[in-house]
């Protein structure tokens, strides 16, 4: 079972005064490169949580395309994991955060935190969220657009550079495909005792007294 996860170039949010969308002329000693939009864009499912008070300092979009899912049998399920491919802490769980190396400039260091699948929360160490990640997903799971408002300033090493980059770490994305099985090549008889096998995917199947569904998967009985 082939899986493939890319990402097609990058997402950048301009903290600077106006919008840099690489559209119209740039604003004055800046580059015009970045992927800016309007906040009153950005769509109600980021908002997961209340929006902070402080309202939204800065909003950017990506390409509808810009996470893409390649798989040989249909995608299940689609959603932000830590780097390591394990889950994120919940937000408000109890849970430790995952360190992403950037601060806020008055909040300090700030973790990630998952509040659903497609919803990631940076969140600094007084509890403020500093900025929210979206991915909003196709239909079929095959790609994905990376939403990001902001709501605190960031430190950045070189504040006198309005281009100083800065980018978070310890995030990636999953994906993952429905398997089915069925039993039609089991020998008559083996009526209570059947494995089944990929080795495509190294899985391998146990099940007793299999009780048979009409899309070919199981349940143990």
């Amino acid at each position: 079972m082939a899986l493939a996860i890319n990402t097609n170039g990058s997402v950048t949010l301009d903290e600077s005064t106006g919008l840099q969308s690489g559209v119209g002329p740039a604003p004055a000693g800046e580059d015009n490169n970045d992927h800016d939009v309007d906040p009153s864009q950005l769509p109600a499912a980021l908002f997961s949580q209340p929006a902070p008070s402080s309202g939204v300092l800065g909003a950017a979009a990506s390409a509808a395309d810009f996470i893409t899912v390649t798989s040989d049998s249909p995608v299940s399920s689609l959603g932000f994991v830590k780097s390591d491919g394990s889950a994120l802490p919940v937000y408000l769980s109890g849970a430790t955060g995952v360190a992403t190396g950037l601060s806020a400039l008055d909040g300090g260091a700030i973790s990630l935190f998952a509040d659903g699948p497609h919803n990631v929360l940076g969140v600094d160490a007084a509890g403020d969220i500093a900025f929210i990640l979206y991915m909003e997903p196709n239909a079929s799971l095959t790609s994905a657009r990376l939403w990001m408002a902001q709501f605190e300033p960031l430190s950045h090493p070189v504040p006198t550079n309005p281009d100083d980059a800065i980018g978070l770490l310890n995030l990636g994305v999953a994906a993952g495909t429905t398997l089915n099985f069925n039993f039609n090549a089991l020998p008559s008889g083996q009526n209570l005792f059947g494995t089944v096998g990929t080795t495509d995917a190294g899985l391998v199947v146990i099940g007793r007294d299999p009780v048979l569904k009409a899309d070919g998967t199981f349940t143990n009985a």
